[in-house]
């Protein structure tokens, strides 16, 4: 027998393989074959069926477009008819103050908006153009209201029993309140303007409580609804210094908001740094809580601006800066990172919330850098932070 040839079972693919098993085999490969070209060819027909919707759209988008912007000419002209003869159309406002002449800071883009709307609000105010500046109060009325909805949302998901048994989960690997005490949580309820004695309430909360239970996420929507529904009262009845107050809490309460999400995300926490970051989150949304209670107290005193704010704020914020070098090195205990990062990304809200209103020609070059040091420390991007700590000394300080 030569060793090449074969028994009657074997074949091909081996022996032992009968001619049955070899047509089952070669079944189950077409079946399979034809299972892959079925499913390229629905793919592709998804594909055609979701570029013909988007010519679809952008064709039906057109001539609305088209009509709203004849509409709009219409309008404007049976205006420009009904006015007496002679009549004039306030223009926008040329004489403006300093606060408004410089370029709009950079920054987070609803922050962006707000300020430029509220400079044309302030422009129009002092040229005594009523009907311009009640446009703009309708924009910032806007800009105010979308914070609001973004802040409640923020309150809804972090409001829940899972994210409260989360951090009181972590407390045990904080070894000593002392280390909670190491977060910068006093310069958060100055950001607030909430009084320093809250602060022993606030350990309290977090180490008892979990920092933010049931009742504080209901009554924090409950004023975030009656907010609202103050800021469509000064839309309706053009009340500029309610806006005023209500802008200058709602700015602080989104500024705060925006650090508790940076922190860590809601359900979630960073890497290798668990307990920090839930006792971050924990502790500035318990703050906003206590901020919340106190809303009718802020809303009703004349708050006088403090000349120093934000030279003191960018001192600290230098201050800072020089020991972020520590960033780049092995950390001295466990969170020591976060806490580093906290501590930057506070200083870096106190300094933008205090210079808002300065009429200071650097202030969109100042915003820029503050936006740098957020994204390095965002990106983990060390060596970033000496180029702007540099940039920053130079720049004239904040009068």
């Amino acid at each position: 027998m030569s060793f090449s040839s074969r028994g009657p079972e074997s074949g091909p693919h081996g022996p032992g393989e009968s001619a049955r098993q070899q047509a089952a085999r070669q079944e189950i490969v077409r079946q399979a074959e034809a299972k892959v070209a079925a499913a390229k060819r629905a793919a592709a027909a998804a594909e055609r069926a979701a570029e013909g919707q988007a010519r679809r759209a952008a064709q039906s988008a057109a001539p609305k477009s088209s009509k709203s912007s004849k509409s709009s000419k219409s309008k404007k002209g049976r205006k420009a008819r009904g006015r007496p003869a002679g009549s004039r159309r306030e223009q926008p406002p040329t004489n403006v103050s300093a606060y408004s002449q410089p370029k709009a800071p950079t920054g987070p883009p609803s922050l962006n908006r707000l300020v430029g709307d509220d400079q044309r609000r302030i422009a129009a105010l002092q040229a005594n153009q009523p009907a311009a500046a009640a446009a703009a109060l309708r924009d910032v009325v806007a800009d105010l209201d979308a914070m609001l909805v973004t802040t409640a949302n923020y309150v809804r998901k972090v409001g829940t029993r899972r994210s409260r048994q989360s951090f009181q989960q972590a407390i045990p690997e904080l070894v000593t309140v002392s280390e909670l005490r190491a977060l910068p949580f006093d310069e958060v309820a100055e950001i607030l303007g909430l009084p320093t004695p809250v602060m022993d309430d606030l350990f309290d909360r977090l180490v008892r409580k979990g920092g933010f239970v049931r009742t504080d996420r209901d009554l924090m929507l409950r004023e975030i609804r009656a907010l609202r529904q103050q800021l469509q009262r000064a839309s309706v009845t053009r009340d500029h210094g309610l806006l005023d107050r209500l802008m200058g809490f709602v700015l602080r309460i989104a500024q705060v908001i925006g650090l508790a999400a940076a922190a860590a995300p809601v359900g979630a926490v960073v890497v290798g740094e668990p307990a920090v970051a839930e006792a971050i989150m924990a502790g500035v949304t318990a703050l906003v809580a206590l901020a919340f209670q106190q809303v009718a107290t802020y809303l009703s005193q004349q708050r006088a601006h403090d000349k120093h704010a934000a030279t003191k704020a960018h001192a600290d914020l230098l201050a800072e800066l020089a020991k972020a070098g520590r960033l780049a090195t092995p950390p001295a205990y466990e969170g020591e990172p976060a806490v580093l990062r906290f501590r930057l990304e506070v200083r870096c809200a106190r300094a933008r919330i205090a210079s808002l209103p300065l009429a200071w020609p650097e202030k969109a070059q100042y915003w820029q850098e503050l936006d740098d040091l957020l994204l390095a420390l965002k990106h983990n991007e060390y060596e970033t932070l000496d180029l702007v700590q540099r940039r920053l000394e130079i720049l004239p300080p904040p009068p």
